[in-house]
């Protein structure tokens, strides 16, 4: 489990979902974008909680190791999602014409 420190507040959540939310930052803030990630997190002292985090270029979060005995939120759904947003970006879908003929007999050779 992770403690996430996020707008002068902690946040428990597992350790991939922590994981992606620092990578996803990083990634906003290179390319100068931003975008929301909800994740179910729990406090510190064990409540459950939806957090909706702004991730981009002006993001200040940490995230360090903890010991607990409280089960991880189940943030699969999510985590699947933001991988796929990532994916896209780093690689995105190449987009050509359906059919170049029509192009081609715009134009005399």
């Amino acid at each position: 489990m992770k403690l996430i420190n996020y707008g002068d507040t902690d946040w428990l959540i597992g350790d991939d979902a922590a994981s992606l939310l620092l990578e996803y930052s990083i990634l906003m803030a290179r390319g100068g974008s931003a975008d929301t990630v909800d994740m179910d997190v729990l406090s510190p002292e064990g409540d459950d909680a939806t957090v909706s985090f702004l991730l981009g270029p002006a993001t200040m979060m940490t995230a360090r190791s903890v010991p607990s005995e409280l089960p991880e939120p189940d943030n699969a759904a999510t985590i699947a999602e933001v991988r796929g947003r990532i994916e896209s970006i780093v690689s995105p879908p190449v987009v050509l014409p359906s059919d170049l003929s029509d192009v081609i007999d715009d134009y005399e050779f």
